[in-house]
């Protein structure tokens, strides 16, 4: 059975490396159900539970491909020698951004839905090479996607390519207009445009929820009426 069923007797026996074992390679290359294999560090919460064989109805074939695309591109772009050299220059190449982008991943920082429409091209959990069954990317996707991309061990670095996306585009997907969203979304999910959300109140960092000015418009509706305090404009 898939993940998708009865997992209470699940034969989890296959490889503790980070890379796939063969079995779950051949699953994923054609399509058939994945078992759910060992993966990763095996020690005690090094990596989330579903790594190391308990069952969880959560996760099935898809996300175990998709876990396999992300590791293998942090692998790949996120090595410990790039995050220091980056890490002391304080700034990221823009070239990652973009490489984000063309493994397939960047898009799904925003949370599902796939932004299929904004980004031309539809989710594909599956590594370069392998196929499956089509899936749905949702809330599971994105934490494994966050989850592995922290393993670059860099907080700027996760920070820098994850989190001013995360938190900067999705008030334009949720509130703003379409063509506001399509003038400025695409080219962030892209990566060929950076964007951040800047919180300008004197009192409050992050605490987007508990901001005190705001803006009403004006009786002739010509102009808005700003009540508060703002330390940048």
């Amino acid at each position: 059975s898939s993940l998708g069923g009865d997992l209470s007797h699940t034969n989890w026996n296959m490889g503790t490396s980070s890379s796939p074992s063969v079995s779950e390679s051949a699953a994923v290359a054609t399509g058939a159900p994945s078992r759910p294999s060992l993966f990763g560090s095996q020690l005690p919460w090094a990596d989330p539970a579903w790594y190391r064989a308990h069952a969880s109805p959560y996760y099935g074939p898809s996300h175990a491909a998709f876990r396999l695309k992300v590791r293998a591109f942090v692998d790949k772009e996120l090595t410990s020698s790039n995050c220091t050299a980056w890490d002391e220059k304080k700034a990221l190449p823009r070239a990652i951004f973009k490489k984000a982008f063309e493994a397939g991943l960047l898009p799904g920082v925003v949370g599902p839905p796939w932004p299929t429409a904004l980004v031309g091209r539809s989710f594909n959990p599956y590594p370069a090479g392998t196929n499956g069954p089509n899936a749905e990317f949702d809330a599971f996707h994105e934490l494994i996607l966050v989850d592995e991309i922290c393993r670059c061990g860099s907080g700027g670095v996760v920070w820098g390519l994850v989190e001013g996306l995360q938190i900067g585009l999705p008030p334009v997907l949720l509130f703003g207009s379409q063509a506001l969203r399509e003038r400025i979304a695409p080219s962030c999910l892209r990566g060929d445009k950076v964007i951040c959300l800047c919180i300008s109140e004197p009192t409050h960092g992050s605490d987007v929820a508990n901001l005190k000015c705001d803006a009403q418009l004006s009786e002739d509706g010509t102009h808005y009426v700003v009540n508060g305090e703002k330390k940048w404009i």
